[in-house]
């Protein structure tokens, strides 16, 4: 994150008490003490006069001081939070850094920046005011605004860090420890960590990122839908093929199937030509026995007429054969 050297200095006694309150040094400025012996964070502090005033979240480090006032000295570090500005002092602010993160990455997301008090620090939406200034006059920069402030912090912000606030914040004071989870809040996933720093104690700064759900899964679903059409078409392929290889296999085998059923056929009607001759010879055999045996009946029922005129006939020989032999006796008697 970039920052700017607004000061590195020791402070005199005499001097120390106009530094400690502008700048919240949390030592005790009756002794020239800073209270500083290790880098730490301090809440937002305005640098400047009214009207001209910035906000700065900085850094405090211990510096070497008189050896009179061995403990007055100090120095910081510091990053515009608000969109006020100085000349050119400065110029880069958290909003604009969320804002150029925001644009380069491929997801819709929001971005913003909550402080140790809940005060929105900055913001990835443009045109979002962070600053309360007074009515007066002479307007004088207050502070960061609170980031449940309905009339000043715009959509999705406002309802996420009011949810945000009321689980992690007592009053004023929150404690953003621990807190490195995703959610699902409405139609929004949210995911939020707190920003550490290694170096320096205190920042008590907690970082949210905001993106609709759709947008993660809008990915995943137009993946499975081309999945889903990649296995249509694979599957009509696969049954295109399929087809043309059981034509090119059973092609050939109905044919020698047909083969076989007609030359069966062929076998069947030779088979029933044979049994049709042989029916028909039985039947013509038949038909010469019943004629046989019709004259055999006949035969049979002129027999006994037949035998008996043949021994009518016998007889007749017979006895003209007597009458003829009894004739030419008499007749040799006679002579």
């Amino acid at each position: 994150m970039p920052v700017k050297l607004l000061m590195a200095f020791s402070c005199s006694y005499q001097t120390e008490e106009n530094v400690y309150k502008g700048f919240r040094i949390p030592g005790d400025p009756s002794v020239a003490d800073t209270g500083i012996r290790a880098m730490q964070w301090n809440h937002p502090v305005s640098i400047g006069s009214p009207p001209n005033q910035v906000l700065y979240k900085q850094v405090f480090f211990p510096l070497a001081a008189t050896p009179q006032y061995p403990l007055s000295g100090f120095g910081l570090l510091g990053i515009r939070v608000g969109e006020s500005t100085i000349g050119g002092v400065g110029q880069v602010s958290i909003s604009q850094l969320l804002e150029e993160v925001s644009a380069v990455t491929a997801l819709n997301e929001v971005l913003f920046l909550l402080t140790g008090e809940g005060e929105l620090a900055g913001s990835s939406i443009p045109g979002q005011k962070l600053e309360i200034w007074t009515n007066d006059t002479v307007r004088e920069l207050v502070g960061l605004t609170r980031s449940d402030n309905a009339t000043m912090v715009k959509e999705p912000v406002l309802s996420i860090s009011s949810r945000l606030l009321a689980r992690y914040c007592e009053g004023i004071e929150c404690d953003w420890d621990g807190t490195d989870i995703v959610h699902t809040m409405g139609k929004y996933l949210v995911i939020y960590t707190p920003i550490e720093d290694e170096l320096a104690d205190n920042i008590s700064l907690l970082l949210v990122m905001v993106v609709e759900e759709s947008e993660i899964t809008e990915p995943a679903e137009k993946l499975n839908k081309l999945i889903a059409i990649i296995s249509s078409s694979v599957l009509v392929v696969f049954g295109i093929l399929a087809v043309l290889l059981g034509v090119g296999i059973a092609s050939p085998v109905v044919k020698f199937t047909e083969k076989i059923y007609l030359s069966s056929l062929m076998e069947l009607d030779g088979i029933n030509m044979k049994e049709t001759f042989f029916l028909t010879e039985i039947q013509m055999m038949n038909s010469s026995l019943m004629v046989l045996v019709d004259h055999l009946v006949l035969y049979k029922s002129f027999l006994p007429t037949m035998l008996l005129d043949k021994e009518s006939e016998e007889e007749s020989s017979d006895t003209n054969i007597k009458s003829r032999s009894g004739v030419t006796h008499t007749s040799r008697s006679d002579a």
